[in-house]
């Protein structure tokens, strides 16, 4: 009986409305004021929250259009009022972002996703009334910032939805970028995205012995921030061959660290390129610039040893 009567007022709302605007477009009757629509969004609101109260409080959809014309409603006399900063468009934003939050506080388990999309919106709500006052680099951070915000809320609420950890530090860590470009070199900055990036994963391994795959983009991507920080360092003891062969370092020693859990994961095999990258790397330190002569002797020491094995092999048979 309820959603009959809903039906039946929504559709006579709906011809009426309809017929209004067609009206007008005809020329039938003059163009509305700005402060007649104020009075039609806000009635339309008020008829939709009506709907909404009356369906039941789960029946969050309705929220949408009832928080969306009241926003509307609000902008429009906003803008009649004079304002013309960015503030004008916060109610409007509000109204989209409200119907996500009564979502998620309706149904926290069901309707966790809602929490993102509400929360980004609320936070651009926010920066909208302050987007005139503070820097656009603030502003470009304190979105990321905000983007990266549910994601972490989420693993705090669900401990087993870890995979929000990595969304949550990547967007947090790019969230800083606009900030730190006018004041740090490149290289710095580049080093700083890899280690940030890096951190999510570190977490997920240390978490759980099930999550040792982890450690591999960790080590890997920490390496290579290690290796852009020393190139930006410089100085006469970090040139030439000495960070790289430092990266190599560091993915041996995340091989040697899986080793060193081969009994609870079955990594036994790492211990093969944990061996190989560090002696590749130590190469690479103490050569340097030698390591341009070392490949051709190695290959060459290597098709040696592999005649010498022929010559044996034909020899016994």
């Amino acid at each position: 009986m309820v959603q009959r009567t809903i039906n039946i007022r929504l559709g006579i709302l709906l011809l009426m409305a309809g017929g209004l605007i067609l009206a007008q477009n005809l020329g039938f009757m003059p163009d509305l004021t700005a402060y007649v629509w104020i009075l039609v969004f806000a009635g339309l609101s008020i008829l939709f929250f009506g709907t909404y109260f009356a369906s039941g409080l789960k029946n969050w959809p309705w929220l949408f259009p009832a928080c969306i014309l009241g926003g509307l409603a609000i902008t429009v006399a906003l803008a009649e009022s004079g304002f013309e900063n960015a503030l004008v468009a916060a109610p409007l934003m509000l109204g989209c972002a409200l119907p996500f939050l009564g979502a998620y506080l309706v149904d926290r388990p069901g309707n966790w996703w809602a929490l993102i999309p509400g929360w980004v919106l609320l936070v651009i709500t926010l920066l909208l009334a302050l987007v005139d006052s503070i820097p656009g680099e603030i502003v470009a951070t304190l979105v990321l910032l905000s983007i990266a915000a549910p994601f972490l809320v989420i693993f705090i609420l669900d401990r087993r939805k870890k995979w929000a950890l990595i969304p949550a530090f990547v967007l947090a860590a790019v969230g800083f970028i606009p900030l730190l470009s006018s004041a740090v070199p490149g290289e710095f900055i580049g080093a700083y995205i890899m280690f940030m990036i890096s951190l999510p994963f570190f977490l997920l391994f240390f978490s759980s012995p099930d999550n040792w795959w982890a450690l591999l983009p960790a080590g890997s991507t920490a390496s290579v921030g290690l290796l852009i920080l020393l190139v930006g360092v410089g100085g006469p003891f970090l040139g030439g061959s000495v960070p790289p062969g430092v990266m190599f370092l560091g993915l041996a020693a995340t091989f040697w660290v899986l080793w060193l859990r081969r009994r609870s994961s079955g990594t036994e095999w790492a211990k093969y390129p944990a061996i190989g990258l560090a002696i590749f790397g130590i190469l690479m330190i103490v050569l340097g610039g030698g390591m341009g002569y070392f490949w051709p002797v190695l290959l060459i020491l290597g098709g040696i040893a592999i005649l010498i094995l022929g010559f044996r092999s034909r020899k016994v048979g």
